[in-house]
């Protein structure tokens, strides 16, 4: 079957997945590999990609994942060489490829610069920029390194990074969260409800124009993750004090915000390790 990788409405999850699948049988064969830019932040959506990321290599391609690591301070060039000395680097996909988060962009910039004898491979992403010094940066980034494979997920990205990515290779994909498609949840239960729930961010990629009316449905829960909203009113750099993190994701995020759904979560993990 023969699918554009980017009009998939009319098409099951399970065949945009073999999409997906088709579009990164482009990367080259490889038996171990680092993963970075895990999503030590709070999005849903990042996390689903982060998790068909981490299948796909590993049920799919068959590969050790030798290091994992934030875009953080927690991430070490002295460890991604002590633990994952060759192979190629993963960067998690998502909508970050821009200067809306220039933190992440300078770190994906940062890691292209230091490994140029190592493949990078950057998972399916949207590219925005709205500075053109910004975006002229990262193409003599990208376009420094021998060997840059770059998936995109959405058509104006494809135009972008085949236009300012000229030297690197370049495919249109499916997002990553397709990979989860098909995966089997017969073993879980989960709370049922009446309600659709549209999950909706609430941070600077919110579109402020939107109205939950204009959905044309009935009893829909506008809401954003269940672990966002507080957290904004805490102080800068909370999230740094040692063991708070694990703290607030292991017993809130995962327990005390929700109960109705720890067992779920605690069922998902005994059955697919």
């Amino acid at each position: 079957m023969t699918v554009n990788p980017l009009n998939t409405a009319s098409y099951s999850a399970n065949d945009v997945k073999d999409v997906l699948h088709q579009a990164l049988s482009n990367i080259p064969s490889f038996s171990r590999c680092a993963l970075l830019d895990h999503p030590s932040y709070f999005n849903i959506g990042d996390h689903l990609i982060w998790l068909g990321s981490l299948l796909y290599i590993r049920q799919t391609r068959r590969a050790n994942i030798d290091y994992i690591a934030p875009a953080d301070h927690k991430f070490s060039h002295q460890k991604l060489m002590e633990k994952s000395p060759e192979g190629p680097i993963f960067l998690n996909g998502g909508g970050n490829l821009g200067d809306i988060w220039p933190e992440l962009q300078l770190f994906r910039e940062s890691i292209i610069t230091k490994y140029p004898d190592r493949p990078i491979v950057i998972l399916p992403q949207t590219i925005y920029f709205s500075s053109s010094e910004a975006l002229d940066r990262a193409a003599k980034v990208f376009n420094g390194h021998p060997n840059l494979i770059l998936f995109v997920r959405d058509n104006r990205s494809y135009e972008t990074a085949k236009s300012a990515f000229s030297d690197c290779q370049v495919y249109k994909s499916p997002d990553m969260a397709f990979h989860m498609a098909g995966i089997s949840n017969t073993e879980l239960n989960p709370p049922q409800s009446d309600e659709t729930l549209y999950l909706c961010r609430g941070d600077r990629e919110m579109d402020y124009s939107f109205k939950p009316e204009f959905l044309g449905l009935d009893n829909v829960l506008v809401d954003d993750w269940v672990s966002f909203g507080w957290w904004q009113t805490l102080p800068e750099g909370w999230m740094y004090v040692p063991g708070l993190t694990r703290l607030v994701r292991e017993v809130w995020q995962r327990g005390i915000s929700n109960p109705g759904e720890w067992l779920s979560r605690q069922q998902w993990q005994w059955f697919h390790p």
